[in-house]
């Protein structure tokens, strides 16, 4: 056995394929498989299995090819140290899944002991691939998640693999998953939980459920999560901790309440193996004070929970209603000025008009007095005619309005604005308003056009 035969093996292990391997090492395909066949044959293992579609490794050419790897890389650092004179870096890898918190830390390990002495790496796979990866000397560390579901699994395959677990921390996992599912936006509670917020003593059955949407009712005698079924004992409408709108047919979210932990494991194992529901805990204040006292609390608070070391956010509504008055009252804004736009565009169009026609109009006035018209029957005439103009588009905004409020107000649920009598009272404030501009721009056209038949007469 030689160096030599090392690195073949380990190369065709890299490509999968006998030709490639001996393009990459720049010698002829015979005889890097002659090569393969007596290092076989020495050590007395299967270490690639050969078909009309490539070659594979067998389990024992996995784990003969991960001590080859530390064999190769050794010799490397003796070569580099004391032939070479060479500065050679160390290889540090790790294989998790996708975890946030892992990619920061490593980040952070990379920041600490820079990139001039270790060269580092880090692979996201899956499960079984990490235990591969570390098992056979790829990465010198994975990290995994237990719990309950998957701990005997997994603990059974590091006993097999040689390897031991050492945990980390303790955390909660996040599940994501499409709008429309039954779990998404949804709070998932015990029966004791659900009691104890809400000051009752309900009863329910293991395989019964209280349902609560906030928007429109669920309106269903069952619930069903893959094969698991539940029957609705009782839908609510009314709870302490979250208000109901019916028209809320965009942002409706679910509260569903089991008769115990277990149910609630159960429907939470159900979507995969390393994803459960994740328990959540919210903790609200109220401080009473001067501003400089308040914000002083909050601060420290905002600390405090950044140092924490699990899973934890601080929210601060005065922040959120600012951005909330920051993103509406520039809607307000836009509305008001297009609208005041469209408005002023709107009277002063009927406004000319009615004065153009009042010059066209002066030789029929002229005409009537001469028969005897009376100026108040001119007058008369001229506030019709000035009425019908300025009224009937008046009528219809107020008409056009009134329909199109339905529409308006499911649009507005859209934004989490669901306050009925608030957006009724600025419908009929907004009307109120244009009503009396349109009054005064009506008193103001019919003065002038009378002006003008006047005059001309």
């Amino acid at each position: 056995m030689t160096l030599t035969q090392l690195r073949y093996v380990i190369e065709v292990a890299n490509s999968s394929s006998m030709n490639e391997a001996a393009r990459n090492l720049f010698i002829s395909q015979p005889s890097l498989s002659s090569s393969v066949k007596d290092l076989e044959e020495e050590v007395g293992l299967e270490l690639f299995k050969r078909t009309n579609r490539g070659i594979s490794m067998t389990p024992e050419g996995e784990e003969f090819i991960g001590y080859a790897r530390q064999v190769v890389e050794q010799y490397q650092l003796i070569e580099a140290r004391f032939i070479s004179k060479e500065q050679i870096r160390k290889k540090f890898s790790v294989s998790m899944q996708h975890y946030s918190f892992a990619v920061n830390a490593f980040v952070e390990m990379v920041k600490q002991f820079g990139m001039d002495e270790y060269e580092f790496a880090i692979h996201e796979t899956k499960t079984y691939e990490v235990i591969e990866d570390v098992r056979n000397f790829r990465s010198e560390i994975g990290i995994l998640y237990i719990n309950d579901f998957n701990r005997k699994v997994l603990t059974k395959l590091f006993h097999e693999s040689g390897l031991e677990f050492h945990e980390i921390l303790e955390c909660g996992i996040y599940v994501y998953m499409w709008k429309g599912h039954p779990l998404a936006d949804s709070e998932l509670l015990t029966l004791e939980e659900y009691n104890h917020l809400e000051g009752t003593q309900e009863t329910l059955e293991p395989d019964e459920v209280l349902v609560f949407c906030s928007g429109v009712d669920f309106g269903e005698e069952t619930i069903r999560f893959e094969d698991m079924e539940y029957s609705v004992k009782k839908e609510l409408h009314t709870i302490n901790a979250r208000k109901k709108h019916a028209n809320d047919i965009y942002n409706g979210s679910y509260m569903i309440v089991f008769a115990d932990g277990e149910q609630l494991r159960a429907v939470s194992s159900i979507y995969g193996a390393d994803t459960m529901t994740q328990m959540s805990y919210l903790y609200g204040f109220w401080p009473e004070g001067s501003a400089a006292d308040v914000d002083g609390f909050s601060e420290e608070l905002e600390q405090y929970v950044s140092a924490l070391p699990e899973f934890a956010q601080y929210l601060d509504r005065r922040e959120q209603m600012s951005d909330m008055e920051s993103m509406y009252g520039g809607l307000l804004f836009i509305g008001i000025f297009f609208g005041s736009i469209f408005l002023i565009c709107l009277l002063i169009i009927m406004y000319y008009k009615q004065i153009t026609e009042g010059f066209e109009d002066r030789k029929n006035f002229e005409i009537m007095q001469k028969v005897g018209m009376g100026d108040e029957e001119i007058r008369r005439t001229i506030r019709t005619q000035i009425s019908m103009v300025f009224g009937l588009p008046l009528v219809g905004a107020l008409l056009h309005a009134a329909v199109g409020m339905h529409m308006v107000y499911i649009l507005l649920g859209s934004i989490g604005f669901f306050e009925t009598g608030l957006l009724i009272c600025c419908s009929l404030g907004g009307c109120l308003i244009f009503a009396l501009v349109y009054s005064i721009c009506y008193k103001r056209t019919s003065m002038v056009y009378y002006r003008i038949v006047k005059w001309m007469a």
